[in-house]
């Protein structure tokens, strides 16, 4: 939405731009002056409908009569009312023509966040949980404390069950095979967490739909539950829901904060994921709405693991996994190298290393 600023600005230059033409709509109003009594006689009979009537103190000029002053102060005060209506109505309309990026916001990061993720990457799932707690005790209106949470629980899940290993995903056969024996425990909990999410994010949206961070919870919400449903219950079509509606949010996001990068493994993984399946069923997602070019999805992928913030290290495990598939093995030990020296608790890196030698 435009400012305060911007539209006290604006009424402030439509007073001084339509000022001169309030001055002129008194002036009409005001006496004609010494123009004859024909001229004045035709002049107010063009104007008021009534003929002219000259008497002796009035000859050649008009007279201004009560009714005439009236007319006049009703006329400015008109006048003064209407024109900061007009410039409140031009504000709104010239701020539904303004592109997004004038009203841009940023996705808001702290270091206390920071050292959640970077916990629940090197698999200490106990202490992020620690450090997301105290920053929900701190911050209890920010959907970013529950939706890095819930987080902390996926994360914790895919590692349990094995969704981790990344030659899992290196051929369809392998993932087909995989069975996993979802916690119910865990899976409460995690559902709780995102509730709490939307909630915060939602009551957020309803007063500044641009809210950047709001739209970044959003996106990480469904994007969670549509990994849940597919990698943990293996449910495809509820995954693909999720993923729909997270993509939403994550091109909403894209547009208020161009430089959100994480946002971009959002719209990734769909492209990326989708676009792995067969042509024929390529072509069901497309009419369904999905978005199925792969080769779109690893540049988007890309653009998160060189600029993004907590999505980052998920990002380059993603394009590992991409590179294995490909067989480009320096691609993906590459990738593999940077993410076990960041994260030197994580084995699964390591191990995965080993593999590819």
């Amino acid at each position: 939405m435009l400012d305060a600023f911007a539209i006290i600005w604006l009424q402030l230059v439509s007073h001084i731009f339509l000022f001169p033409i309030m001055l002129a709509g008194v002036a009409f109003h005001a006496p004609v002056g010494d123009i004859g009594a024909e001229n004045a006689a035709e002049r107010c009979s063009n104007r008021d409908g009534l003929p002219y009537l000259p008497n002796a103190t009035t000859t050649g000029r008009r007279y201004h009569g009560p009714r005439d002053r009236l007319e006049t102060v009703m006329f400015a005060m008109k006048m003064r009312l209407l024109f900061p209506a007009i410039a409140v109505s031009f504000a709104f309309t010239f701020a539904s023509f303004l592109p997004l990026s004038a009203q841009d916001q940023t996705v808001e990061t702290t270091p206390m966040l920071d050292q959640g993720f970077h916990k629940m990457y090197n698999l200490r799932f106990l202490e992020a949980h620690a450090i997301f707690a105290k920053y929900m005790a701190e911050h209890p209106e920010d959907p970013m404390g529950p939706v890095s949470d819930a987080a902390a629980y996926l994360f914790a899940e895919f590692h349990r069950t094995g969704v981790l290993d990344m030659q899992l995903f290196t051929s369809d056969a392998n993932y087909m095979h995989h069975k996993t024996n979802p916690d119910p425990a865990v899976k409460k909990s995690f559902d709780a967490d995102l509730d709490k999410a939307d909630g915060l994010s939602d009551a957020i949206l309803g007063k500044q739909p641009n809210d950047a961070t709001a739209l970044f919870a959003k996106t990480l919400a469904f994007g969670m539950r549509a990994d849940y449903a597919s990698l943990i219950e293996r449910r495809d079509i509820a995954g693909f829901q999720f993923t729909k509606a997270g993509s939403a949010y994550a091109h909403r996001l894209l547009q208020v904060d161009p430089h959100a990068y994480d946002a971009y493994l959002a719209v990734g993984m769909e492209n990326y994921i989708l676009g792995l399946k067969p042509a024929p069923v390529r072509w069901l997602l497309q009419m369904a709405g999905g978005e199925t070019n792969r080769t779109l999805g690893e540049h988007d992928l890309e653009l998160t693991a060189a600029q993004g913030h907590y999505l980052k290290p998920l990002a380059k495990l993603l394009l590992s996994v991409a590179a294995m598939r490909d067989n480009d093995k320096v691609r993906a030990r590459e990738l593999l190298s940077s993410l076990a020296q960041e994260f030197p608790n994580n084995p699964l890196y390591a191990e995965q290393l080993a593999k590819l030698k």
